[in-house]
């Protein structure tokens, strides 16, 4: 009999393997990117684009694409698509982002066949009514309209504005008068250049033999494609580092964002960077939270986190305190990045980050849909792929005197410190 006030034993996690991923370039230029794991006869498929808003030529037209691409096509109506996915269990969203423009699908494997003439029919042959174009911007801008009275979406745009800086992919702002600035046969033409009969990747995930993944290779090697011509975007980036305070006198808060340029993914401070940011703000036992939530009591939450783009990553430090703190706040802020810089990081300290950082890795890769997440992260990023093979015992090479040489290199420096209301 199991003697149950004994705690089990302490076992070290090591390294896992994640599910190798099938990779096939189809004679029409189509990348497929496969992954095969689970017991249900589900399936994930996310057709990516190269069309997101780093592409554009016009501020505005990927995330307007997206919308109106939800319209129709000349050989399916949207009530058409929309009922047959319906009625069919059949989950799928057209997104853009900074990036890539995504058309994302999760469906029951048997139905592959019937929903690979409709994606066809909606990667060639889109309708893009003009008369839905302004009903479309009208709703957008409604939902500006809410969003410009947020202080904390005021507060997030205007710091990717003033990080990447004016014209920047990345930082720019979609106004009233921009959304305006763009017309219909605007994104008819970015249809026409980026997504119409145009190469694209795919990354299917779910429980896949071999069987399905001929039928997947089939289905969409009949496109004729070409390849994409992309426009020359502006890599440098033009930040204005400094202190940018908007009082709202009718706001009883203000939103805090605080940060800076990080190193990219695959650069080789890009882990110690990751450990360092969960001390300060990444976990709900961080150093920002016990300062500022539980022994203060200055806010309900508060975080710092890395957003990776395919070109750039920065580091962001977000909280809403109450008016009357928002300095006080700051201050705090400021000091926990300052400690960082010049003392060790405790043993003890260490190791229970690392711990939790092991542990939502491995909670995390327990789906083939998410193990298709950290896929891109490999491909987009340009990583081993090995990466996350290897991770783990990654991860605990990082000592005390990594993270402080890490502190010092990215924190000892000028931030962009944005507080809004």
């Amino acid at each position: 009999m199991i003697d149950r006030s004994v705690a089990p034993k302490f076992v070290p996690i090591k390294d896992v393997h994640l599910q190798e991923v099938v990779s096939q370039e189809l004679q029409n230029g189509i990348k497929l990117h496969a992954i095969s794991a689970g017991n249900q006869p589900v399936l994930n498929l996310q057709l990516i684009f190269k069309a997101g808003k780093w592409y554009e030529e016009k501020p505005g037209t990927a995330f307007l694409l997206s919308k109106l691409m939800l319209e129709g096509t000349k050989s399916y109506s949207a009530k058409q698509i929309n009922n047959f996915f319906d009625s069919h269990g059949i989950f799928w969203e057209i997104s853009s982002g900074f990036d890539h423009l995504t058309i994302d699908i999760y469906l029951l494997s048997k139905y592959l066949h019937k929903i690979s003439d409709i994606l066809i029919s909606i990667l060639s042959e889109a309708v893009l009514p003009e008369s839905e174009f302004a009903s479309i911007k009208k709703r957008v801008r409604q939902q500006m309209s809410v969003n410009f009275k947020k202080t904390a979406y005021v507060a997030n745009i205007n710091f990717r504005d003033k990080l990447f800086g004016k014209g920047h992919p990345y930082g720019y702002k979609l106004s009233a008068d921009l959304l305006d600035s763009v017309q219909y046969q605007d994104i008819v033409a970015y249809y026409d250049s980026h997504i119409k009969q145009k190469s694209f990747e795919i990354i299917a995930s779910g429980l896949i033999d071999n069987d399905l993944f001929s039928k997947m290779t089939a289905e969409f090697d009949i496109m004729t494609l070409q390849s994409i011509i992309t426009p020359n975007s502006p890599n440098d980036i033009k930040s204005r580092f400094g202190v940018f305070h908007d009082d709202w006198k009718e706001s009883l808060q203000t939103s805090i964002r605080i940060g800076q340029v990080a190193p990219e993914k695959n650069s080789k401070d890009a882990l110690s960077f990751e450990l360092l940011n969960r001390i300060l703000g990444g976990y709900f036992g961080s150093r920002l939270m016990r300062n500022l939530r539980e022994e203060k009591g200055l806010t309900y939450g508060i975080q710092s986190s890395i957003v990776y783009l395919v070109k750039h990553a920065y580091n962001i430090i977000a909280t809403d305190v109450v008016k009357e703190k928002k300095d006080f706040a700051i201050e705090e802020i400021y000091k926990e990045i300052k400690q960082l810089t010049t003392q060790r990081v405790p043993e003890d300290e260490l190791a229970v980050v690392k711990s939790y950082v092991v542990g939502s890795f491995i909670k995390s890769i327990n789906s083939p849909f998410s193990l298709s997440q950290y896929f891109k992260t490999v491909h987009f990023h340009g990583l081993n792929k090995d990466y996350f093979n290897n991770y783990v015992s990654e991860i605990h090479k990082i000592s005390a005197d990594h993270i402080l040489e890490t502190a010092k290199k990215y924190f000892d420096r000028e931030y962009l410190e944005i507080a809004i209301g």
